[in-house]
């Protein structure tokens, strides 16, 4: 079983992950204050987005998934924020003003997409070859919201099923808690880079 998580743990490594962790199931810090956050202040994705609550499990399901698992790899990717996006950051404006600002958020949400995506791409990578090692009921989740639509139509069935992947957070996952205890180091309020993370449960 380690072998297999190390080499598990290689893969996000060579496909471009900052960082890569093997981490115990009970390691996973989940608190029902994270569900919380989504609701209050009310998150743009919550109750629209069917891999964000209120339609993903709830964190009390989470934990009783989390104890039939033993081990997990958890995946960091970080990248540079650019200067053009930078400069508005640098100007001390807050979120919800520069959320507004139609020439930042057009310039932030298309990088963001690509350090999204390159996260979503990693934790499908390592969930694929634990399937193929045998582990058939790994599964993968990402970091902040899924985003594979324009739009997600929250009263149809999703539209990329294959692909789509519920965040650590929208399951009470302590994401920062969960990091440091795998060795990660979070610094809060840094502007020069965006740092997300994935977690691929690995089981049979």
């Amino acid at each position: 079983m380690r072998k297999s998580l190390e080499e598990l743990r290689q893969v996000a490594l060579k496909n471009g992950a900052t960082g890569a962790a093997i981490v115990k199931a009970r390691s996973i810090v989940v608190d029902e204050r994270v569900e919380l956050k989504c609701r209050n202040p009310p998150c743009e994705h919550y109750g629209r987005n069917l891999m964000c609550p209120p339609f993903t499990p709830t964190p009390d399901q989470f934990r009783r998934y989390l104890r039939k698992y033993e081990y997990g790899v958890l995946i960091e990717v970080e990248e540079t924020i650019p200067k053009e996006i930078r400069d508005f950051v640098e100007r001390g404006w807050s979120l919800p003003r520069l959320r507004k600002n139609k020439g930042f958020r057009k310039l932030y949400d298309a990088w963001e997409f690509r350090v999204w995506k390159k996260l979503h791409k990693l934790v499908c990578d390592v969930e694929r070859e634990a399937f193929l090692k045998g582990f058939h009921l790994s599964t993968g989740l990402v970091g902040e919201r899924c985003v594979l639509c324009k739009r997600c139509d929250v009263t149809a069935p999703c539209k990329r099923p294959w692909e789509a992947r519920a965040s650590m957070e929208a399951l009470g996952a302590d994401v920062r808690k969960t990091a440091e205890n795998a060795g990660f180091k979070i610094e809060w309020g840094k502007r020069n880079s965006l740092k997300l993370f994935g977690l691929v449960l690995v089981g049979k």
